[in-house]
């Protein structure tokens, strides 16, 4: 935790807060990701062909499916991310809890539950609805250009469920290049073969995105369960009368990779009840966000 204390204390360095959110983000990143993996694992095969042919053809996703993904996201939240929150909550605080001994943190404050529990069903509903929009993105563009039988789009669409638009496209447009590729340089292979060949690559390209998505999620929602921790663990200490007025601003990772959002609002400095220009009270601001918060006694 980066917080600036004015009086006897010695002013921590930004970099702590960052390095100890880094740490802890690095130590439960893979288990967080495996799990994703392989939700999306089970999803990809609860699926048929023919509830896919089906999709295709009406241009719909049927409500039962989008119901299955909501629940195992839900299930994803209740029994991989709720622990994970909980014990990077813990972890934030703990700084406070070495400083003053006879000081104790209660997690289970009706500020934190309500906070964390809106978190979480926006996070429900936002990854149903961008494994939706993907698919029926990838849909649409089939029905448009009309290259591809429906059992083909079927067995493009399958192993990409769980990715979002950008990818899904970018999945799209590597089978076609590969696809096209080996029309033009093969002339005499069957089209069997090219196709089979096409899907194999596409199908590899799709694991290392759903790798990627998976580790993207994790880093930032385990960066959102410290930062949620370190505030709520600082109005306490606050209304305990062990800190004084505090102020917070952002603190980013400090390297070329930096994005422009970020950028702008490390310039800022609020009140701690004050939300920023983005109308958010902490990091992460984004998908893949590395930013840390540091807080400043006035």
């Amino acid at each position: 935790m980066a917080v600036y204390f004015q009086g006897d204390v010695a002013k921590a360095a930004p970099s702590i807060g960052r390095q100890r959110l880094r740490d802890l983000i690095d130590r439960n990143d893979p288990r967080t990701a495996r799990f994703l993996v392989r939700l999306w694992n089970k999803q990809k095969s609860d699926i048929t062909y023919a509830e896919l042919r089906q999709m295709i053809l009406t241009g719909q996703i049927d409500a039962e499916t989008i119901e299955r993904w909501q629940q195992d996201y839900s299930r994803f939240v209740t029994s991989e991310l709720m622990p994970l929150w909980r014990e990077m909550i813990h972890d934030a605080a703990g700084s406070l809890a070495e400083r003053w001994p006879v000081w104790s943190f209660d997690a289970n404050t009706e500020q934190i539950a309500a906070y964390t529990a809106r978190h979480a069903a926006e996070l429900v509903t936002n990854s149903t609805a961008q494994q939706i929009e993907a698919i029926r993105a990838m849909v649409q563009r089939a029905a448009t250009v009309q290259d591809l039988t429906v059992d083909q789009l079927a067995r493009i669409i399958r192993p990409v469920i769980g990715l979002y638009k950008g990818q899904v496209t970018a999945n799209f447009n590597y089978y076609n290049t590969v696809r096209q590729n080996l029309i033009q340089n093969h002339p005499r292979m069957k089209a069997e073969a090219i196709e089979r060949r096409a899907q194999e690559a596409a199908l590899k390209y799709a694991t290392r995105q759903h790798l990627y998505r998976a580790h993207m999620i994790a880093r930032t929602e385990l960066a959102f369960g410290y930062n949620n921790g370190e505030f709520n663990a600082l109005k306490q200490a606050q209304a305990r009368g062990y800190i004084g007025q505090l102020k917070k601003r952002p603190s980013t990772a400090d390297d070329e990779r930096v994005c422009a959002l970020c950028k702008a609002l490390e310039r800022e400095t609020v009140d701690m009840d004050q939300p920023f220009s983005n109308g958010m009270q902490f990091a992460p601001w984004h998908p893949h966000c590395r930013c840390a918060m540091d807080y400043i006694e006035v």
